[in-house]
């Protein structure tokens, strides 16, 4: 079974890396998602422009 924690973390380094190079000087924060999208649309829309990356899941 894949490990999903190795996964997000691997994404999360190369993606981490390519701000740290200069390369992505658009990205402004990079982070695990915290529950933002209970919080309602109004919370979301503060996070734009954005990026998210998702799955549902291993199995």
């Amino acid at each position: 079974m894949i490990n999903l924690s190795v996964v997000e973390q691997g994404l999360k380094q190369v993606m981490a890396n390519q701000v740290t190079d200069k390369k992505w000087t658009w990205v402004r924060q990079i982070k695990t998602y915290g529950g933002e999208f209970d919080d309602g649309l109004t919370a979301i829309v503060k996070g734009f422009p954005a990026i998210w990356v998702v799955f549902e899941g291993s199995g």
